[in-house]
This record gives structure tokens, C-alpha cells and sequence, in this order.
């Protein structure tokens, strides 16, 4: 649900012109890309904290880049809190608290892929909840 404004968050924070992508990517090399990974069924009750959870894959062919690229997420992103994010729809916005977000490991070494581009693996979980004008 908020892969696109932690794209953006993350594209706004690097010091290294990374191409960017969400879900998917022709890029081989020096890209970042925010996959959006099934999270908990949401809650049938109303105004409870949903979960939201998200992959980042970096790949760059430098391979000192990808790691310190790799860190920078995790530090920007881990214990991330109280913020509120607008989630862009075709045709509606629909804005939400992101209460906190929580690596769930540390940066991980995926090696070398065939094209010789270093690939990190790295995930996320989020609880958040819309916000409702009441």
C-alpha cells in the first residue's frame, strides 16, 4: 500500500542518482526497487492498525555502493514513526498514519547475480491505520 512514498521517501535521501521502481523493474544495474509483499488480512473491525509489508532489492554492479546503499535504507527505514503518508489511487487519495515501520532483519546478501550486479534483500513490516475525518 505505501511502496510508492517509500520509493519516493527513498529517491528524495540518495546521495548516489539510483534509478527507482516499484513492483518491477527492466533495470540490471544501480536501481532500487519497492516490491509490495502480502501482509496479515486486514482487521474487520473498524479504526484497528493494519499491517503493511514491502520488499527493497538493491542492485548495483559497484559492489561497496550496494552495501553502503543497502545500510542507508535500513537506517532511514527501521523505527521509522508518526508519519502520515497520502497513497495516490487512479482516482482518489487515501491518506494514512503510518505508525511505525520495523526491519525485519538486517540488510541481507543475495551475491553476485548472473549480469555481475551485487543484490541486497531487504524487509519491512508496517502498522498503519486510514485516517477518517470524524
Amino acid at each position: 500500500m505505501i511502496e510508492y512514498n517509500i520509493m519516493q521517501l527513498l529517491q528524495n535521501n540518495d546521495p548516489f542518482e539510483m534509478l527507482f521502481s516499484i513492483n518491477y523493474t527492466t533495470e540490471k544495474d544501480n536501481v532500487v526497487t519497492v516490491y509490495s509483499v502480502p501482509s496479515n488480512a486486514p482487521s474487520i473491525y473498524e479504526g484497528v492498525v493494519s499491517e503493511d509489508s514491502f520488499q527493497i532489492v538493491v542492485k548495483s554492479s559497484d559492489f561497496d555502493k550496494a552495501t553502503e546503499i543497502a545500510y542507508d535504507i535500513q537506517e532511514t527505514l527501521h523505527k521509522l514513526q508518526n508519519v502520515v503518508m497520502q497513497i495516490q489511487l487512479k482516482t482518489k487519495t487515501i491518506p494514512v498514519r503510518v505508525f511505525f515501520i520495523r526491519s525485519l532483519h538486517e540488510p541481507a546478501l543475495l551475491g553476485v547475480n548472473d549480469d555481475d550486479v551485487m543484490e541486497y534483500s531487504l524487509n519491512f513490516r508496517a502498522q498503519l491505520k486510514r485516517i477518517t475525518d470524524a
